[in-house]
């Protein structure tokens, strides 16, 4: 599952979450939690 804001992917049993928000220097914003709960 990619947004704008990060990356998810499952490498087996395991979930790799990028951050993707340079702007902001990679800070949570409320959609970015949303995405990753």
């Amino acid at each position: 599952m990619n947004t704008d804001h990060a990356i998810v992917e499952e490498k087996g049993h395991i979930m790799v979450i990028t951050l993707n928000r340079p702007e902001k220097r990679n800070a949570l914003s409320p959609g970015m939690l949303v995405t990753i709960y």
